[in-house]
């Protein structure tokens, strides 16, 4: 077995390897968090990258062409697969995430890694963003002030997107000295600044944006992790006593979260994404 095979390999089930990598940025991730969903501060503590892109991104890439080998020739105009397999890795590396967990919320979401997934509800893109869920990133990137984020969220998100690090570690070309935020691009930037109206146009521009699917999903991810973090229960909440302490735990919460459709979806949700697809995501070059 190869030493990328081995690295990988103590990852099942997350909860195995939450390896001490080399620090992604200049930004600490440590930090007291607010969600508009609810009215009370949040710690969030997850401050270390999980693992290399270089490592990550092949087994992401084997992974998405298992799952949809034409992807790449039935929208040619589309990010590529290999392009795709590098910003994940990337924005998960600089966000510090799990990048197979957020692979595996990916494909929950958007099938088959379709960029314009479309649904009748009004989800769109990579990570199916509905206007309630980009009003919430929107906040956490303070476009409504700090009023509706804590400004060591607000400067935290911002400075991970104005630095280099997706740059450098998942080729973003719209990140960096180059990034401008997506309510400024048309046809969100006809809107007024903050409002409903524009988070509906900045949801529906997300399928020609695949860049921005992918930091919004990933901040949506980052603050549900820090709510479970803190330990925010849901409606759909595992735990009659306690709370989770392990990794994977922490995890099935934080990926039911992200679902809105009721605890039997949002458990079998959780139950795709971490029990079927993420196992099958780590294993991609042992088959």
């Amino acid at each position: 077995m190869k030493n990328s095979q081995l690295m990988i390999a103590c990852l099942v089930l997350i909860s195995m390897c939450l390896a001490p990598v080399v620090r992604a940025g200049e930004y600490s991730a440590n930090g007291v968090f607010s969600s508009t969903y609810v009215d009370q501060e949040w710690i969030l503590d997850s401050s270390k990258p999980f693992i290399e892109p270089s490592v990550a991104a092949p087994l992401i890439e084997t992974y998405i062409h298992d799952i949809n080998p034409n992807r790449d020739a039935n929208a040619p105009n589309d990010i590529s697969t290999k392009d795709l397999a590098k910003r994940i890795a990337g924005v998960s590396y600089c966000f510090h995430i799990d990048p197979f967990v957020f692979t595996s919320l990916i494909r929950q979401e958007s099938i088959t890694y379709n960029q314009r997934a479309d649904s009748p509800t009004g989800a769109r893109g990579l990570t199916q963003f509905t206007t309630i869920a980009v009003e919430e990133v929107d906040d956490q990137l303070g476009i409504r002030g700090n009023h509706y984020a804590r400004s060591t969220a607000i400067n935290y998100f911002n400075g991970v997107i104005a630095d280099d690090c997706l740059e450098k570690n998942g080729e973003f070309k719209s990140t960096g000295s180059n990034y401008k935020p997506l309510w400024e691009l048309d046809p969100a930037s006809s809107s007024i600044k903050g409002s409903s109206a524009q988070a509906f146009k900045m949801a529906k521009m997300l399928v020609s944006y695949p860049e921005y699917a992918l930091i919004y999903g990933a901040i949506l991810l980052k603050v549900n992790f820090s709510l479970v973090e803190s330990g925010y229960k849901t409606g759909c909440y595992t735990y009659k006593d306690g709370h989770p302490e392990t990794l994977a735990d922490k995890f099935k919460e934080v990926v039911m979260m992200y679902n809105g459709d009721g605890c039997t979806t949002q458990k079998a949700y959780q139950t795709d994404i971490l029990g079927k697809f993420y196992p099958d995501i780590i294993n991609a070059d042992t088959k």
